[in-house]
């Protein structure tokens, strides 16, 4: 349908120009010009909204829904939000300087034909395969464990272990008071950006959202996989098995990667049940997802656990505990590169 015309002419004017700002893609290095108004959500996707709250076409914009503090004063962010981007869409992971002037943001995920969502799908009636949300890079995952590390700064271990090559890492706070974990996460959260690495949530899915995490990984007694999955349709989720026939049940929840284990018993987990190298082979061999090992590794089992099927191993005390945690997670990519070739 066509707009109003303007008197006195045949033509239907143009659109309003929209104002334009600066963004800051991954790595802080390059800009692209983004609309003004843009809220960047967890992720990275963006929308763009006029400042009437117009969406785009003119319709109705969501607006931001706020699920955290607000950000600091001068941040022209906005509030974070989950959102489900196109589908088929990639997500990003924001790399920018805690500090960083303007707007922040990535481009908008690159869109795909869907055929790899739709080649998840079996003949069986199993849920489609969910898709592949930067799994590739679990290989080697740490724990930052506040048990382990205490509740004091995260940069020392942190920029000495990504540093070393590892680019996953998941915040687990047991027993810690809530504003003490928001505030540890919010710090592991800038470094992990900085270093363009992936952080995952233990068990908590309001921290993972409030402070703009890339996933949660939850436990058979946690919330379950397929309300985590409801609830944020986009973010990473990783579920702890035992069993194939949870694995399977993850699967089918919709989990990008399932942290199998314990290989062994472990100081870190009281409740760990030991499963072995048969028990993960066995997992592996029931999931069509990313299979991370966990309980109680060292170097010496990466060559093992690479041959069982394993996409990954998540190491805690063998890092956290190491009179050098960098030279420790160093020695980890290093067993699991040579194990993968």
């Amino acid at each position: 349908m066509s707009g109003p015309r303007s008197k006195g002419s045949g033509a239907a004017p143009g659109p309003a120009p929209v104002p334009r700002e600066t963004a800051i893609r991954p790595g802080g290095q390059q800009r692209m010009p983004v609309p003004a108004g843009t809220v960047i959500r967890p992720g990275g996707w963006w929308t763009p909204m006029s400042p009437e709250g117009r969406g785009p076409g003119g319709g109705p914009s969501r607006g931001p829904e706020s699920v955290g503090d607000a950000p600091p004063t001068g941040d022209p962010r906005g509030p974070l939000a989950p959102q489900r981007p196109d589908p088929g869409s990639a997500d990003a992971t924001a790399k920018a300087h805690e500090g960083a002037q303007g707007l922040t943001g990535l481009e908008p995920p690159a869109a795909t034909t869907g055929a790899e969502d739709a080649a998840g799908a079996d003949a069986d009636g199993r849920a489609p395969r969910a898709p592949r949300r930067r799994t590739g890079e679990l290989a080697v995952y740490f724990v930052y464990d506040v048990g382990l590390v205490g509740t004091g700064d995260p940069a020392p271990v942190l920029e000495a272990v990504l540093g070393a090559g590892v680019r996953a890492v998941q915040f687990r706070a047991k027993a810690v008071p809530d504003g003490l974990a928001y505030r540890l996460a919010r710090a592991v959260r800038r470094l992990t950006a900085h270093h363009g690495a992936l952080l995952v949530i233990n068990d908590r899915l309001d921290l993972a959202l409030a402070v703009g995490a890339d996933g949660v990984h939850v436990g058979q007694d946690d919330l379950p996989a397929d309300v985590v999955r409801r609830l944020w349709p986009d973010g990473l989720l990783g579920v702890s098995v035992r069993t194939p026939a949870e694995a399977r049940a993850a699967e089918a929840a919709g989990a990008d990667y399932v942290g199998a284990g314990a290989l062994r018993s472990t100081a870190t987990k009281d409740d760990a049940r030991v499963i072995g190298l048969q028990g993960l082979e066995r997992v592996a061999a029931a999931t069509r997802l990313p299979v991370v090992a966990i309980g109680g590794i060292t170097v010496a089992d990466l060559p093992a656990l690479r041959r069982a099927g394993m996409a990954g191993v998540a190491v805690a005390s063998a890092i956290a505990r190491a009179p050098d945690p960098g030279r420790a997670a160093a020695a980890f990519v290093r067993a699991w590169q040579r194990a993968s070739g």
